[in-house]
């Protein structure tokens, strides 16, 4: 059975040229814009950002879009701001580029979309901000003298 396509997913947008527009939009961000701060764990994983910002998986590729990546497999710099669409907008936007694809005859094929799930914005932040707490003993250190987290961030 094929999972239901939520109403802010821009899979619902039909057709991928009009989708294209959308994705566009997403990278002219806006001011007001909430910027995710990439932590050392996300930068191989837009789906992880999605799912801690947006509550969903679904929304990887908004994620990706807005990073500005062109390849899932490309990575992200740990540290970068990404500024996301908050669902209020995405939802507004989607449903504005699918009418537009509706009513230019595109072929839409729904038969297997159920009820789409209700999505809750996430709460206003400003600056989402991620901490590693080590240890409150000495952390353990490697042969070149630095404790290994930061060993792993100097190879990155």
């Amino acid at each position: 059975m094929m999972q239901a396509i939520a109403k802010i997913d821009p899979l619902n947008i039909a057709d991928p040229l009009y989708r294209s527009g959308l994705y566009a939009e997403i990278r002219r961000p806006l001011d007001d814009w909430d910027r995710w701060e990439v932590s050392i764990d996300e930068v191989l994983r837009p789906d992880l950002i999605a799912q801690r910002y947006y509550g969903s998986v679904r929304f990887k590729s908004v994620v990706a879009v807005a990073a500005g990546l062109d390849d899932y497999r490309q990575s992200l710099a740990p540290g970068i701001a990404i500024p996301l669409p908050p669902v209020v907008w995405l939802r507004q936007r989607v449903k504005y580029w699918s009418e537009l694809s509706d009513e230019d005859g595109a072929i839409v094929t729904r038969a297997d979309v159920v009820t789409p799930e209700v999505l809750e914005p996430p709460a206003p932040v400003r600056t989402v901000r991620h901490t590693i707490r080590i240890d409150q003993e000495k952390p353990r250190t490697t042969r070149s003298g630095l404790p290994s987290f930061f060993r792993l961030l100097a190879k990155g």
